[in-house]
């Protein structure tokens, strides 16, 4: 390999914000990955250099400043004064104290990019097209092309379907383009050729399944993070990868869901969260006995209406099981094997309605009323992606 590479949009359980409805919902921290697991998988996968990027915080990335080949950096949550609307700025190669700066500084955007230009300290803008808070529009991502010389091009979160949007836009500006921009909102753009955008690529990965995977690239060998990243923001690194598959989206919501609701079962003998004892019994690890109390009759009703599916039990079925490659694949055979059997949960109770409602049986009623919000219950990561997704449609749009 005469590359060197960097995935440059990394998280692990430093991230504690919650941006999504979903997380501020359940009080529910964005990735319970392990800093140093993050790492070694960015290392088994083939870069030559590492790096977190948790939300405002250098915590994770503190646990692996003694490795030569890792460099702090962060992901800055900050808005637009004007209208609220918020945006995450990647930071890299940073110092603690630096950290600090930043964080004075983050609620303003513009303040945010006069220090970081005026240190001149490498940054880029996370998924140009996102807002968190949903109020990305025009007028205001033209301001953020002024702003940001460099942008993430390639992020392992967005929907796909729109990734050729970005490049679009970005093919299409000009130097008069700049110019009338910069009339339009009176403000000067940063970079020494604004109108040609550095791009680079993260996977944005919280649950270890794709760090590593989308990346940045540039020639060379041996490099440092310092000449890593002055390549990156001269415009001289190449974005590697994808971006995400519904079904990506969808199982890290699910990882992150089980990650949070597991332990909140420790000692509960007559109840378990739906979604975790449908993750625990399609990954073999299921503890419970049928017919005894709510987790039984639930797990009953699951063992039953698996036989009506295809789906394996075990490692195949397992979404705590990390591929080290081939992410795709294994997350479309999770979240497929998940939907598979909730849809037959569902079933099986619609059909068990109707048998006990001709023999006034209301016990057998409630029981499958019980199944029906159970096996919705199981579905919910599944509605949010869906949800995540479209409005990111929407918002491009």
């Amino acid at each position: 390999m005469n590359t060197s590479r960097c995935d440059l949009h990394v998280h692990s359980t430093a991230s504690v914000g919650n941006d999504e409805w979903y997380t501020r919902l359940f009080g529910c921290p964005e990735s319970y990955a392990d800093p140093v697991r993050q790492y070694d998988l960015c290392k088994t996968r083939g870069m030559t250099l590492v790096t977190l990027t948790d939300h405002d915080t250098i915590a994770g990335g503190l646990q692996l400043v003694d490795r030569p080949d890792f460099f702090l950096s962060e992901e800055v949550t900050t808005a637009f004064p004007e209208n609220d609307c918020v945006m995450h700025v990647l930071v890299w190669n940073i110092t603690p104290s630096q950290h600090e700066e930043i964080q004075a500084r983050r609620r303003d955007i513009y303040r945010l990019c006069d220090y970081l230009n005026s240190r001149k300290i490498a940054h880029g803008l996370a998924h140009p097209l996102l807002s968190p808070n949903w109020r990305l529009d025009t007028p205001t991502f033209e301001k953020a092309l002024l702003l940001f010389p460099v942008l993430e091009g390639i992020n392992g979160l967005t929907d796909r379907r729109i990734e050729q949007d970005l490049t679009t836009i970005v093919d299409r500006l000009t130097p008069a383009a700049i110019q009338d921009l910069s009339r339009k909102h009176g403000i000067s753009p940063f970079g020494a050729t604004p109108h040609r955008k550095a791009m680079t690529a993260g996977s944005d990965d919280h649950v270890h399944r794709r760090c590593g995977t989308v990346y940045t690239e540039l020639d060379g060998v041996g490099l440092t993070p310092g000449d890593f990243i002055a390549g990156c923001m001269s415009g001289a690194a190449r974005a590697v990868g994808t971006q995400a598959h519904l079904h990506t989206m969808a199982l890290t919501i699910q990882n992150t869901s089980y990650h949070f609701l597991k332990p909140r079962e420790v000692g509960t003998k007559t109840f378990r969260n739906p979604f975790v004892e449908m993750v625990d019994l399609l990954g073999g690890r299921s503890t419970g006995e049928p017919g005894g109390g709510g987790l039984g009759d639930f797990l009953s009703s699951m063992k039953v209406s698996l036989a009506r599916t295809s789906v394996p039990l075990g490692h195949a079925s397992d979404l705590l099981k990390i591929p080290i490659d081939g992410a795709d694949e294994a997350d479309a055979r999770v979240v497929d094997g998940i939907s598979q059997l909730s849809n037959k949960v569902i079933e099986r109770a619609l059909e068990e309605i109707i048998d006990a409602a001709q023999d006034f049986d209301l016990y057998r009623i409630f029981g499958a009323l019980r199944d029906i919000a159970s096996g919705l219950v199981t579905t919910a990561p599944l509605f949010f992606a869906a949800d995540h997704f479209g409005r990111q449609e929407q918002q491009v749009r």
